[in-house]
């Protein structure tokens, strides 16, 4: 695995490593435990910095950073010592720029702490080993491509799942334009987070030639995990009967026939495998008693109202929908056709607001810059009208 400039390593040098460990990455590629400063105080003291660690004590007699000025010449190192110092490590080449350093000593306790952070970030060749999960994913995305799922920011994932009560042996139907991301948090929280499937039944709905969500390959769910799963196209929604399609061998030379039959065979079986699966889905629709209805929406594929009118009736009587969006406008039509529905009640349509703050002993501080739009969510409960 390359790196950049933290460094490259064998990808079977993971094997056996614990998840939520950071790592320094080795000139020859070996992997030792590291540990940044920023989750143990300790490291501080190791680097000969005694003083750092008691950034809590005497808060009035801490020197202030107002004589400081951005000119970049308190470093006495160059920049050409500085890149042949990355070789070293991570250590060794921080101990250097601190004591070549002319503004350190005169830095207060907070910000020499924040130093040597953003120099070990800069300069130390370590990474942290995380599991993949909902909240890797949503951060990861919404970092590097936010568009991809929607600009789905975790808050607003948290609140459609709490929403809608998601949890062990629940049937749910969900219609996914997150590329699978809303589905594998669905399917977690079910399935791995409750440690058990059983029960739980979950349906997709999709107007795609071939169900590919493609996250949820991500996720590592087992194979039992993803039984749970019925995808169905939305064409095979329709009131009308739903034909078994039966398999056709388009191979008609005799030769090729005797020359592939177990490739033939393997491919017949996968087919009647997918059209089980999708006669299994079609009964599942049919039932209509979903506990919740999970929608994620593309607003350039559907309109909010459309997907209410569609899949709201086949929601069971006081289960839960909930639509997200990123803009308003979208929920509009859906939140006016539901407001004045004798089928809806509860309907509300929020907007979620998240504001990050950076917390240590004895400190509480906003993050300076931080995504300030989180979608607005449409939710609303199914009733059955009075005779």
């Amino acid at each position: 695995m390359d790196l950049g400039k933290y460094g490259r390593f064998p990808s079977e040098a993971l094997i056996g490593k614990r998840y939520n460990i950071c790592y320094e990455i080795g000139k020859a590629g070996d992997l030792t435990p590291f540990v940044p400063v920023e989750d143990d105080q300790g490291t501080i003291e190791e680097q000969g910095l005694e003083e750092v660690a008691s950034v809590t004590h005497d808060l009035q007699q801490q020197p202030t950073n107002d004589s400081f000025f951005d000119t970049n010449t308190s470093q006495q190192l160059s920049h050409e010592e500085i890149m042949q110092l990355r070789d070293q490590k991570g250590k060794s080449v921080i101990s250097d720029l601190i004591q070549n350093s002319s503004t350190f000593e005169l830095k207060n306790s907070y910000s020499k702490v924040k130093y040597i952070q953003r120099k070990q970030r800069k300069f130390s060749r370590w990474m942290r080993v995380l599991p993949v999960s909902t909240r890797t994913l949503t951060g990861h995305f919404m970092a590097r491509e936010p568009a991809k799922i929607l600009d789905l920011r975790l808050d607003s994932l948290g609140q459609m799942l709490n929403i809608a009560n998601v949890q062990c042996g629940g049937k749910y139907l969900v219609v996914d334009d997150t590329n699978g991301l809303l589905l594998g948090a669905v399917v977690e929280r079910a399935c791995v987070a409750a440690e058990s499937q059983a029960g739980t039944q979950i349906l997709t709905v999709h107007e795609e030639h071939q169900f590919q969500p493609n996250l949820l390959k991500f996720f590592n769910f087992s194979e039992s995990q993803l039984l749970s799963i019925f995808d169905l196209h939305a064409a095979d929604c329709v009131p009308a009967s739903l034909a078994r399609t039966q398999w056709t061998n388009t191979q008609t030379d005799p030769q090729k026939l005797e020359l592939y039959a177990d490739k033939i065979e393997a491919r017949k079986c996968k087919f009647n495998q997918k059209q089980d699966r999708r006669m299994e889905g079609r009964a599942l629709y049919d039932e209509k008693n979903f506990n919740s209805l999970l929608i994620a929406m593309d607003a350039e594929k559907y309109t909010s109202e459309s997907l209410i009118r569609a899949w709201l009736p086949s929601l069971q009587s006081g289960g839960s929908a909930v639509i997200f969006s990123s803009s308003k406008e979208a929920l509009n039509a859906a939140f006016y056709f539901a407001l004045h529905s004798d089928s809806c009640t509860d309907v509300r349509l929020t907007e979620s607001f998240l504001r990050p703050y950076q917390t240590a002993e004895g400190r509480l501080h906003p993050f300076m810059t931080c995504n300030g739009h989180g979608g607005y969510i449409l939710s609303l409960i199914k009733t059955i009208p009075a005779q």
